[in-house]
């Protein structure tokens, strides 16, 4: 059956994608099987041939690239439609997509998606908008070490939380990418809020991130929301924070260190050359509790605390998180605010 976006989202069902490597990997449906009908150099190849010399010719071509492997698509799209109904897709719902669907016979548990990868994201840039505005945000601000992911990941058992740093691989500052993979593509990245948001109920919790984190950029309504959403305000003293960072990261700061100090050279402009040769010092001797303390009192702390200050209108509660329990009270007092 031939099904809508809009429906086939409401469903339980599996997405398989039909694309070449390159267009999956530059972005797709969240959580879609790969399985490419076409390797990269066979698109391209087939597509130059129907520029040059026509539909009839690509077509021919493109069958003898695809006939090999067809009994092996087969198989697999049929063991995972036994496990739950799935839907192909290709990039507009065109020939990819529709010749591997005719193969099952009108099969009840094999879908095909109309309009195919496009459909989708020209639904997501309508209903994107819809999903952040029907929603209250809970922001979760505070200085660097405090713990504001840690306690969202915490959290999560019980309440819905947008991991904005975990969607976009990346910390959110000029070290946040230290011992981590790539990035998403921007695409990717907001494809991924849209399935996470789409799936929560009417509260969501979300740490307070800049317009950018990484090299990606906010969906501008959803910045605009953090910007306007009530503040839980988490704080802790310089030494437990440095204490919580050097757990969480000291192992990564020195198997990186080359990568660490390119990026202290990165501040020089707003900690200056003699500030920086002495954060470079720090990690050349391993000595990384004095690098964090350095960075958090020279460079996180007055950036942070500007932004908390402007904001503080907004702070509804605040939580001492090296206080024991802090994680129940918080649990408490959000379901003070939800339910009351």
């Amino acid at each position: 059956m031939e099904i809508t976006i809009e429906n086939a989202l409401k469903s339980n069902y599996s997405f398989i994608d039909l694309r070449s490597e390159k267009e999956y990997g530059q972005s797709h449906i969240p959580f879609a099987t790969s399985l490419p009908l076409l390797d990269d150099m066979e698109r391209e190849l087939i597509g130059r041939i129907y520029k040059q010399e026509g539909r009839e010719k690509a077509v021919d071509v493109g069958l003898d690239a695809v006939l090999p492997r067809v009994e092996g698509l087969i198989t697999k799209i049929k063991e995972s439609a036994q496990r739950r109904e799935v839907v192909l897709y290709c990039a507009r719902g065109g020939m990819r997509s529709q010749s591997v669907y005719r193969l099952f016979n009108n099969n009840p548990s094999i879908h095909l998606l109309i309009g195919g990868y496009k459909s989708y994201r020209n639904h997501f840039l309508i209903d994107l908008p819809v999903q952040i505005k029907k929603r209250k945000f809970i922001v979760f601000q505070g200085l660097t070490g405090v713990g504001k992911t840690k306690f969202l990941t915490l959290l999560s058992k019980d309440f819905d939380v947008l991991d904005l740093e975990s969607l976009a691989n990346h910390r959110g500052s000029v070290f946040g990418s230290l011992g981590l993979d790539q990035q998403p593509t921007q695409k990717q990245f907001e494809n991924n809020i849209y399935d996470i948001l789409s799936k929560s109920g009417d509260t969501v919790l979300i740490e307070a991130e800049s317009s950018k984190i990484g090299r990606l950029i906010l969906p501008r309504d959803l910045r605009l929301k953090i910007l306007s959403s009530p503040i839980l305000l988490l704080e802790a003293d310089l030494d437990s924070r440095i204490e919580l960072l050097h757990e969480e990261y000291g192992a990564k700061l020195i198997e990186n260190k080359e990568e660490l100090t390119t990026d202290i050279w990165k501040l020089k402009r707003q900690l200056g050359y003699n500030a920086c040769e002495e954060l470079v010092s720090l990690v050349d001797k391993g000595e990384m509790k004095k690098a964090i303390g350095f960075l958090l009192i020279h460079y996180y702390d007055p950036l942070y605390e500007h932004s908390i200050k402007k904001n503080t209108d907004r702070i509804i509660r605040s939580f001492k998180t090296d206080a024991p329990n802090t994680l129940k009270e918080i649990g408490r007092n959000l379901n003070e605010i939800l339910y009351s």
